[in-house]
């Protein structure tokens, strides 16, 4: 098997399952990536590099991808 490599662009901030695919990669291929700890889940369908600093800017990040950027975000 394979080591598929993290995409660039991905490397300091979270991504959706959507973005990782519209860089050429599957599903399959987002499992092996999580299966070998290079990234971690932190929302159905979000995902961040692992050892990444979870900052307030980072939970705000993903609160906007989970939800859409034409939302609100309260991080209290």
């Amino acid at each position: 098997m394979d080591m598929v490599d993290l995409p660039a662009k991905f490397k300091d901030k979270p991504f959706t399952t959507s973005q990782f695919k519209k860089t050429g990669r599957n599903r399959y291929d987002l499992k092996r990536l999580l299966d070998a700890g290079l990234i971690e889940q932190v929302a159905r369908g979000v995902y961040r590099p692992a050892g990444l600093d979870y900052t307030e800017e980072e939970r705000f990040r993903i609160a906007t991808l989970r939800v859409g950027p034409k939302s609100a975000v309260c991080l209290i």
